[in-house]
């Protein structure tokens, strides 16, 4: 189990009624939901009851946090009407003592005194209806004999009692004060842990053996490390420190969050900036095609109209060499080196003849023999492949 209590009374509890389930309890003093809040464990394990508690600030919070329970905002007295209370704020000091309020004031703290509607322990009791009241605790910052005085005439009988048994801030008993008010209702004292005293009923006997022993190691719990105590300081601190420090992160969270913000900004500035950028490239790009093809378009033109003038020009200064005009038309109708390479086949053709017509006959008849018999070598040889292929 985790212990929230003050000073293990959870854990006491819980022992004597750990075979109960769906059991209630009232608690008169209930304070805060969690912080020294002895039905914590209880409520959690499904229980439902009434809370007890005149303070407007743990009021609210215990009907935010105990939709089960019946939050009572008054004070319990014998006196059933509006009472002088007076509020340490942040803390369980709030009392209806004009004493201890006075002395609060003299050690410099800040005490409100307000006006309280009271009930009396009888009309809580008989809040009930009906139901089995398992346990009753009672810490009322020094006023708990006005409690129970104020419980009269209901028959309703829990079976364990709590009751707060020292002066606040002190170890000073008060328990002799309202003791009998309680073995009056045929309880009898069962147990202390020095700053509570437990009744049991007499028709509970057979729970005795649950209170011979203080909270130990068998008792399977740990602690919440919202109690008060001060074995809880050192959880305590290390819950602040890290409070703190989760604090910290979390501005720097914010911070970084802030700056993320900024950033995704910046960057969608810049993707919309490259948008209009690339719109603005593809639109170049654009006017340099078109531009390419205009240039490419007028320099065609431009070529063909000066080949042309060119053209006209030459047949102008040739028009006397009708030869010269004739070797130009050759050439612009089949090409400049298809004219060239005709031109030269003539020449080397016309030297041949030359050579050959500068020859003495019988050389020219010789060279003309040997020609018509290598022609007639190399066909005959050409025969002969042609035959052996077949």
């Amino acid at each position: 189990m985790i212990s929230y209590s003050q000073n293990f009374e959870d854990v006491i509890l819980g022992r004597v009624f750990k075979h109960v389930t769906n059991g209630f309890y009232i608690d008169i003093g209930a304070q805060d939901p969690t912080r020294d809040s002895t039905s914590k464990h209880f409520y959690d394990q499904g229980w439902s009851g009434i809370n007890v508690e005149p303070v407007p600030q743990y009021a609210s919070r215990l009907r935010e946090k105990r939709s089960r329970d019946v939050v009572i905002e008054k004070v319990v007295t014998q006196e059933l009407n509006e009472v002088d209370f007076y509020i340490v704020h942040d803390t369980g000091l709030s009392t209806a003592s004009p004493i201890l309020a006075s002395n609060y004031t003299a050690d410099g703290r800040f005490v409100e005194k307000v006006l309280v509607q009271t009930t009396s322990l009888d009309n809580i009791l008989e809040l009930a209806n009906g139901k089995e009241v398992h346990w009753l605790k009672i810490d009322v910052e020094g006023s708990e004999k006005s409690v129970l005085t104020s419980w009269k005439d209901s028959k309703v009988r829990p079976w364990v009692l709590v009751i707060e048994s020292t002066e606040p801030n002190s170890q000073m008993s008060t328990h002799l004060q309202w003791e009998k008010e309680v073995e009056s209702k045929d309880y009898f004292y069962i147990y202390g842990d020095g700053l509570n005293r437990f009744y049991l009923h007499k028709d509970f006997k057979d729970l005795s053996g649950s209170f011979l022993y203080p909270p130990n190691i068998f008792d399977e719990f740990v602690l919440s490390g919202t109690a008060s105590q001060p074995f809880c300081g050192l959880i305590n601190l290390e819950i602040e420190a890290l409070q703190s420090t989760n604090q910290t992160l979390n501005l720097k969270i914010e911070a970084l969050q802030s700056t993320n913000q900024t950033l995704n900004l910046e960057i969608e500035a810049l993707q919309s900036t490259n948008q209009t950028l690339n719109l603005e490239i593809e639109g170049l790009k654009a006017r340099f095609s078109l531009s390419k093809w205009m240039a490419e378009k007028l320099q065609n033109k431009y070529t063909r109209k000066v080949l042309f003038q060119a053209k006209i020009l030459v047949f102008k200064l040739t028009r006397e060499m009708p030869w010269i005009q004739n070797q130009l038309r050759l050439v612009w109708r089949h090409g400049f080196r298809k004219r060239f390479g005709h031109f030269l086949f003539k020449i080397r053709s016309k030297k041949v003849s030359l050579e050959l017509t500068s020859e003495p006959p019988h050389k020219v008849q010789k060279f003309r023999k040997n020609t018509d018999q290598n022609l007639i070598s190399i066909l005959q040889k050409k025969v002969r492949n042609y035959e052996n292929r077949i």
